[in-house]
Formats: C-alpha cells, structure tokens, sequence
C-alpha cells in the first residue's frame, strides 16, 4: 500500500503564495482546507471559479 505525501505548512504556503501571484488571486483563510488541497483537480476548479469571478461579464 502506497502512502499519499501530505504538505506541511511551508510548502502549502509557497503553493499558495505561487497560486496567488501567478492567478492574480486571493485566498482567502477561510477557503484554505484540506479538501480544497486534496487533489490537482480540486485545485483547479478552485482557480477556476475564483478567475471567473473576477472577469467582467
């Protein structure tokens, strides 16, 4: 059986550090969990709602 690696803390800062700066997006503390982390997908429907969001209609 294969163990999943999980992030500890600087590392999960450094990935939403880059998220932030490559995206032009915010996270928020409150949006920051393990389910939003939990798999690449996740992380990009997270990215992709938030960049929608702030493109003007």
């Amino acid at each position: 059986m294969s163990k999943i690696a999980e992030f500890d803390y600087m590392v999960l800062m450094g990935v939403i550090t880059e998220m932030e700066e490559r995206y032009g997006i915010e996270l928020e503390d409150d949006k920051v969990d393990g389910e939003l982390f939990s798999t690449v997908g996740s992380l990009q429907v997270f990215i992709n709602s938030r960049l929608s969001k702030s493109q003007p209609n």
